[in-house]
């Protein structure tokens, strides 16, 4: 069943989900909406409404939702290809979808966009290992019903906060080795975190992970005027505005660690956004 046929999901009560009309979008919108602007069926109403508000304020729509996942792609291929890096964190989530379920059934996907990290990173790296946050209940459990096999769950999905280090790093010790190197990419997750907690999280991992690790980061960029009709709309909806900073804000959250891979995609609208994404490394307490 589609959710947004209904106002509340009463199929996600089990797995740790909302009620049935409990409305979620003061929660954490954002899987859903780009899920709904690529073309996917779960979401609800209210996120559906919210999407198309956003498509007409900013101009956020498939294309640029699809540039996210391509900029992740990107991450994850320098990672595992140039590095050799075999364990990777994905933070946060987006909604998994159904057609692009793990496991020798897999279909093809014609999208390479749409691809999830775990089957990109086994095409460089046939035995690597991918860990999924998300602080979505919901996405949380699609992910580790999806992303499972007859054998047991192929990807776990921690649920924790983006601005909660120490849980996130908690969760993923239990799922990988960190004595050796680790990708972590992040995608929707700087743009709910103010500048002092975004630091905080590279100051953690930098710490705990071990040498030869790398963060990626992929971050919604725009214009002042950009971003006062971004928080116009979000303020309509009751959700959070996320911050829509530029690119030289996005480099100076991630100190003076050597950037590569830098790469902007720019949307040439009536109000410019861009797709902005780079790696550096981390690890060893550097």
């Amino acid at each position: 069943m589609t959710i947004s046929t209904v106002h509340g999901w009463t199929g996600g009560v089990a797995a740790g989900g909302w009620q049935a009309g409990e409305d979620p979008l003061e929660e954490n919108p954002w899987p859903w909406v780009w899920n709904y602007l690529l073309g996917g069926g779960d979401y609800f109403e209210s996120h559906r409404v919210f999407a198309e508000a956003l498509r007409k304020a900013v101009a956020w729509d498939g294309e640029l939702a699809r540039a996210r996942l391509l900029a992740r792609r990107r991450l994850v291929e320098q990672s595992a290809d140039r590095h050799g890096v075999d364990q990777f964190v994905v933070m946060c989530a987006d909604f998994p979808r159904p057609e692009l379920r793990h496991g020798p059934q897999r279909p093809r996907v014609v999208d390479e966009a749409l691809e999830e990290v775990q089957v990109i990173a086994e095409q460089a790296i046939p035995k690597a290992k991918t860990v999924y946050v998300s602080p979505d209940p919901v996405v949380a459990a699609h992910a580790r019903a999806l992303f499972r096999t007859e054998s047991g769950p192929t990807c776990p999905c921690i649920q924790a906060a983006p601005d909660d280090p120490v849980a996130i790093l908690d969760g993923v010790s239990r799922e990988l080795d960190l004595s050796r190197p680790v990708a972590v990419v992040m995608i929707d997750a700087w743009e709910l975190l103010d500048a002092p907690a975004a630091q905080a999280m590279v100051a953690a991992f930098s710490t705990v992970l071990a040498p030869g690790s790398h963060l990626g980061v992929v971050h919604l960029t725009g214009t002042p005027d950009a971003a006062v009709a971004l928080k116009g709309v979000c303020a309509a909806h009751q959700v959070p505005t996320p911050h829509l900073r530029g690119p030289a804000d996005v480099a100076a959250l991630l100190g003076d660690g050597e950037l590569t891979g830098v790469h902007e995609r720019v949307f040439r609208r009536p109000i410019d956004t861009a797709v902005w994404s780079a790696t550096m490394p981390i690890g060893g307490g550097a």
